[in-house]
């Protein structure tokens, strides 16, 4: 497991656990969604473990998918919950910008 800063240290022995084709995991202060895809798009691990902020956030998993696009209508959400998170994400799309700003009528 390696943090999320790369110290040469770090960087000289994910290069020799790669030459090896051992998988290598990132953790430490990951905190968005596109900071851990960026760690993984880049080669920097193969992996991502998420400790605290999934203490803070437990649906963080699926947060991040819709944050990455990858289920923006909550369809791996739980029927408990993605019906009416997808009739929410609905009805702000007509009402507020994806900052929370409201919109007014001019």
């Amino acid at each position: 497991m390696f943090a999320a800063r790369f110290t040469p240290c770090i960087l000289a022995a994910m290069r020799f656990l790669a030459s090896d084709g051992i998988a290598s995991m990132a953790v430490g202060i990951i905190l968005e969604a596109e900071q851990a895809e960026a760690i993984l798009q880049n080669g920097k691990a193969d992996l991502i473990a998420v400790g605290r902020q999934s203490q803070f956030n437990t649906n963080i998993a699926q947060h991040w998918a819709h944050d990455l696009s990858i289920n923006r209508r909550f369809e791996d959400w739980t029927p408990e919950y993605g019906w009416w998170l997808e009739k929410r994400i609905r009805t702000i799309e007509g009402f507020a910008t994806p900052t929370g700003i409201v919109k007014r009528p001019l």
